[in-house]
């Protein structure tokens, strides 16, 4: 059966905390913090821009004509090319007439580069640069005015991107200021200084406000701006100087061919077509600046300080795992360093929590950035004021909340994160244990302590109408050699258990107890007319109790309980077997661990 019914049953027991919206936290404390990019990138963005434009950047430049010749040209030899070795033999005449054609063939081509190839070559290089448009002599003080960069026309002065204090961007999204943090280690929103940035989108940034390089100079008539969507302009954005100089560029439509945008420089008279990086820059929303962070990041050697982890579906708690101290884990007894604390202490599946939810948790990142400020009215707007998945854990002290929504068609989930204050958009692959039911996360058999943990185990119950009844105590040693031994004594008939191998048979017999799936029934619900079949009571060398016990409701099941909590059901017969196994071993016969049997 479906565990659906389970949730209505813990709705009474256990509530999310309604505690105020996602705390608001710092996100400066532990979340990544943005950095100024460095010169390499900052270089190879602006290589970028050239190559985009079929340009060399500044210091890229390419050969001379001479010596680009000089290292193609068949006749190039250097000093250190191997002699050539005679040919042996006699010539024919078809070699001679080969080696003449070759030479004549040479011969034309040397002819055709010197009067024709390089002539052109140069008259291009040599070729005319653009007549730059007077400025003012403030202005070209400033760097205001046109300048070039080799042959390539900039709309001012190409400078140093540590120059920028920052970037006032205003568009159809709106308006934001993106500037040097108060320490000039990096570069943050000014509403939202906390808030990590992307740290490429601000570097293509950077790189396009600091070298700003045109395409072309479009037309110097300003009669008629509206054909190049410069009467109503799609993106404003002023880039000031830590000098205090300012530069206002005006985005107006993409060029017909889409490779890039037409601008205009402040009062100038004049239309330039600039790059298209345009449009993943001072034409982005604010959001788009901003890091999909959705956790803060956890090295895979340290995912167990992720600790206090809870799971809520609507409002209702599925389960709560805390991390385990190595002093609780000799006391329990426990091969594992989580803890299910809620609904019982079930054998947590490390495998489906170490990878789907620890591994998930601590490299979440989304893939859009939606909102930023989680108040009520940003939550409602979103669906996460009744969120339908709420995550909280801990990390290094601190107290994380993840709000969540429904799936949505896109197989997307919409997140309010509380470290960055942020809604996200977050790929579903990432948060598949979401919609996972409890027993997902359960290990199926119900008992995973070693028998070296174990000081007593006692089975109490009724097989074949016979009652069974024992308290075996278990006692830990080492023989001459070191290796380990084990004497059980019954407590119950004051009887030593003579043969050892075959309480081991027993007790691998428990370890094959396992769930199969939810039961109709909860400790709380069971009719009357249910059965207790057994009891298995085992206590660790620690001081750690465990009960079990085992409810027929059927002739197949039973509904297993650990410490008087329990919804699942485990086979009857294994049960039946564990009880009639130990009749067997305290009449002295021999125990078949085998399930089968």
């Amino acid at each position: 059966m479906s565990g659906g019914g389970i949730y209505e049953r813990r709705k009474q027991t256990a509530k999310i905390p309604q505690e105020s919206p996602v705390p608001p936290g710092d996100p400066a404390e532990k979340a990544p913090q943005p950095t100024v990019p460095d010169a390499a990138e900052e270089e190879a963005l602006i290589a970028e821009q050239y190559r985009q434009m079929g340009l060399q950047a500044p210091g890229q430049e390419e050969k001379s004509i001479d010596a680009l010749a000089q290292q193609l040209s068949t006749f190039s030899k250097t000093e250190d090319e191997p002699p050539k070795k005679p040919l042996r033999g006699k010539s024919t005449k078809k070699t001679v007439w080969l080696t003449l054609g070759l030479l004549l063939l040479a011969a034309v081509g040397t002819l055709l580069y010197f009067l024709v190839i390089r002539p052109a070559l140069q008259k291009e290089e040599q070729a005319e640069l653009p007549e730059l448009i007077a400025a003012s002599k403030e202005d070209t003080q400033n760097g205001k005015a046109e300048t070039l960069s080799g042959q390539t026309l900039l709309l001012y002065r190409q400078m140093d991107s540590k120059k920028i204090a920052s970037v006032a961007i205003e568009n159809e999204s709106g308006s934001y200021l993106i500037r040097r943090n108060d320490a000039n280690t990096a570069y943050v929103l000014d509403a939202y200084p906390n808030i990590a940035l992307n740290q490429q989108t601000v570097a293509y940034l950077l790189s396009i406000t600091s070298v700003p390089i045109t395409q072309s100079r479009v037309s110097t008539d300003l009669s008629d701006t509206a054909q190049y969507g410069l009467d109503t302009p799609a993106a404003v954005y002023t880039v000031t100087t830590t000098d205090g100089v300012s530069h206002t560029v005006y985005v107006g439509d993409p060029s017909p061919s889409a490779a890039g945008y037409y601008v205009r420089y402040e009062d100038r008279e004049a239309v330039y077509l600039m790059s298209s990086v345009l449009g993943q820059t001072v034409l982005a929303k604010m959001t788009d600046f901003v890091s999909a962070y959705v956790t803060v990041p956890v090295s895979e050697s340290e995912y167990y300080l992720q600790d206090n982890f809870c799971l809520y579906h609507g409002d209702e708690l599925l389960m709560r795992v805390r991390f385990l101290p190595e002093n609780e884990r000799q006391g329990l007894a426990s091969t594992r360093i989580f803890e299910m604390e809620y609904p019982a202490d079930y054998n947590l599946s490390m495998d489906n929590y170490d990878r789907a939810v620890l591994c998930a948790l601590g490299s979440l990142t989304g893939t859009e950035v939606l909102a930023l400020n989680l108040s009520d009215e940003t939550l409602a707007k979103y669906g996460l004021d009744h969120p339908a998945y709420t995550v909280t854990y801990t990390y290094e002290g601190t107290d994380i909340k993840l709000y969540f929504s429904e799936q949505q068609e896109d197989g997307s989930y919409l997140c309010a994160s509380g470290p960055y204050q942020t809604v996200v958009r977050v790929d579903g692959t990432s948060l598949k244990f979401l919609s996972w039911d409890l027993i997902e996360f359960i290990d199926r058999p119900i008992f995973g302590r070693r028998i070296t943990d174990v000081v007593s185990v006692a089975i109490d119950g009724t097989v074949d109408g016979a009652p069974v009844s024992a308290d075996f105590a278990l006692s830990h040693g080492k023989d001459s050699k070191g290796a380990a031994t084990l004497s059980v004594l019954d407590r119950v008939s004051d009887t030593q258990i003579a043969s050892i191998p075959d309480f081991r048979n027993l007790y691998k017999v428990l370890l094959t107890v396992s769930i199969e799936d939810y039961a109709p029934y909860t400790e709380s619900t069971l009719p009357q007319s249910a059965e207790l079949l057994g009891t298995v009571t085992v206590q660790t060398n620690g001081g750690g109790v465990l009960r079990y016990q085992f409810f027929a409701y059927s002739g197949r099941r039973c509904l297993y309980t650990i410490n008087g909590k329990g919804e699942f059901y485990v086979p009857r017969d294994r049960v039946e077997k564990l009880l009639r196994d130990t009749a067997t071993l305290l009449a002295g016969g021999a125990v078949d661990s085998d399930i089968r049997k």
